[in-house]
């Protein structure tokens, strides 16, 4: 039996059958850089490390091996998934940020770097260092964090915006808020509705830390 031929055609299909498009709908989604009790699924019991969620929106499934994720937008490729983490079609993957760069005892990935509260720079990258999804856009730092309030795209036109709720694992809420500001109690900018929300998870420091629209 003769070799068989590989033509130009059959190049061609080869090529477009890889999930190029799957693989460019994968995002940072939402993440935590002060986390201090907020349960995260599948968590080592008693654990309460910063996490990053990454959202695949395509249809297909995503194997993440050899991709990276960042805190120094100078270098894309500062820690590497492993071969063989897939996320599936439309579904979520926690990645923990503690600095353990190793797996925990549930199997949940820790890369090699922690998360500033304080602001920095977070950065998805596909393998060779291309930057698909980041916070923010164009290197930028995002701003500082609150304790057990996370931070990412709200849902419909993906600005970034903080969430009262964190939704590890699960698509983010709908009522994030573009900033979160510090207001006097009695010159209150923002809504009742807001404040409370803020408020019923604690965070209040003499002045009202709450979400401004």
């Amino acid at each position: 039996m003769s070799a068989p031929r590989f033509t130009r055609l059959t190049v061609l299909f080869s090529f477009l059958t890889v999930p190029l498009a799957a693989s460019a709908q994968v995002r940072i989604n939402e993440f935590m850089a002060a986390n201090d009790s907020t349960l995260v699924p599948n968590a080592v019991a008693g654990t309460f490390n910063d996490w990053v969620e990454l959202h695949n929106e395509s249809a297909a499934p995503v194997d993440l091996g050899g991709w990276h994720l960042t805190d120094n937008a100078t270098n894309p490729v500062k820690w590497t998934f492993p071969s063989g983490t897939v996320i599936p079609a439309g579904g979520f993957r926690i990645v923990f940020a503690s600095s353990a760069n190793a797996p925990d005892a549930n199997g949940n990935l820790h890369t090699n770097f922690s998360l500033s509260a304080g602001g920095e720079y977070l950065g998805l990258s596909q393998p060779g260092g291309v930057v698909v999804s980041e916070f923010e856009a164009g290197g930028l730092n995002y701003p500082p964090q609150e304790a057990n309030v996370s931070y990412g795209r709200k849902p419909g036109d993906l600005s970034s915006v903080y969430f009262a709720t964190a939704t590890p694992g699960a698509p983010n809420a709908a009522d994030g808020y573009l900033r979160v500001a510090v207001v006097n109690q009695h010159t209150r900018t923002v809504s009742d509705a807001v404040r409370r929300a803020f408020l019923a998870r604690g965070i209040n420091d003499g002045d009202d830390h709450v979400a401004a629209h």
